[in-house]
């Protein structure tokens, strides 16, 4: 089944240098530790072992590639409630940007090559596997002092079987800025 997941993988990595290289090395991380196991102390009362007897297929979700253009989110959505004028897009208020990450990983690099896969280390096959197989996932940056009154509601709706998801939501909050999510 490992092999399984690395040819997902190495199949579906991103054309962008930097993604791809934290990729490549979540992908040696997840061929090291291999899934979690009841034997190791954070994970002996969560039975893996009936998850791990059938193969889960990735979605069909925006490609992580310097050629992405804008879309839609598929399967994620981010709800904004009245705050924003009639018309007027979730990231034109106040410098706020709320968008598909496949979208931003290409318009906004600067702002997102810092904290992406740097903020959540790779403690376990899981968490490698996410980095590794990194489709999509919605960014959300706020500037420094802008304050959202409306909260974000970001949902998932997964509705077909032995399909995987391997989304990461990156949230960039500046000094004074803050928002309800």
């Amino acid at each position: 089944l490992l092999d399984f997941y690395e040819q997902q993988a190495s199949a579906r990595f991103s054309n962008i240098p930097w993604l791809v290289r934290a990729q490549e090395k979540a992908l040696v991380d997840f061929t090291r530790m291999g899934f979690p196991a009841r034997h190791q102390e954070d994970w002996k009362y969560t039975a893996v072992g009936a998850f791990l007897k059938q193969p889960f297929l990735p979605s069909a979700s925006p490609s992580l590639s310097s050629a992405t253009t804008p879309c839609s989110i598929p399967i994620s959505c981010v709800t904004i409630e009245s705050e924003m004028a009639p018309g007027q897009r979730a990231d034109e208020k106040d410098g706020v940007i709320i968008q598909p990450l496949a979208q931003a990983l290409v318009e906004h690099a600067d702002k997102i090559k810092p904290y992406l896969g740097k903020i959540l280390q790779q403690q376990h096959g899981f968490h490698a596997l996410n980095t590794a197989m990194l489709q999509d996932g919605v960014f959300i940056y706020l500037p420094a002092g802008v304050c959202l009154t409306t909260p974000l509601l970001l949902s998932h709706w997964q509705d077909k079987e032995y399909q995987a998801s391997y989304r990461r939501n990156l949230i960039i909050a500046e000094a004074g800025s803050s928002a309800s999510i």
